[in-house]
């Protein structure tokens, strides 16, 4: 936790260092090896960010915790936007959103994937759907910014 504050202030050396004591410790936590993953993402360092997010996945194995990996979809499905490689961004999304229906970050990236596409009409119906299932003032309003 602390160390995606740091990450989201912008404070990559606070993050690398809370990062390193969280791993040293983490047993079988994955949250750790989130975090990871998070920074060498914001450090544009994809190929070390994707292969964490492959080794969350591996270690995840068939648990049924789900909350543990809150967010990894997302995550990955970012990288691989920033890859360029808009199918298995989609694929991310769309299972972050599958995993985590209440994830409105992830239907807002898959609509925007999916505008960039050229296919504005999926990414429309995404934000329905979002809306749909999550109708709260905040899905309203991140629709209303997407669109």
């Amino acid at each position: 936790m602390l160390a995606q504050i740091a990450i989201r202030q912008g404070d990559v050396e606070a993050a690398e260092r809370i990062v390193a004591e969280a791993i040293e410790r983490r047993g079988t936590r994955l949250g750790p090896m989130m975090s990871l993953a998070e920074l060498r993402f914001v450090e544009r360092r994809l190929e070390e960010a994707l292969t964490i997010t492959n080794e969350i996945l591996e270690e995840f194995g068939d648990r049924t915790d789900m909350e543990a990996i809150t967010g990894l979809y997302h995550l990955r499905g970012s990288i691989f936007a920033h890859q360029r490689d808009l199918e298995s961004s989609v694929e991310a999304f769309s299972r972050e959103i599958e995993l985590f229906p209440e994830s409105l970050d992830a239907y807002r990236s898959l609509a925007l994937i999916q505008t960039m596409q050229g296919e504005a009409a999926a990414g429309r119906a995404t934000l329905r759907l979002m809306l749909e299932r999550n109708p709260t003032p905040e899905a309203s309003a991140m629709a209303v910014r997407a669109y």
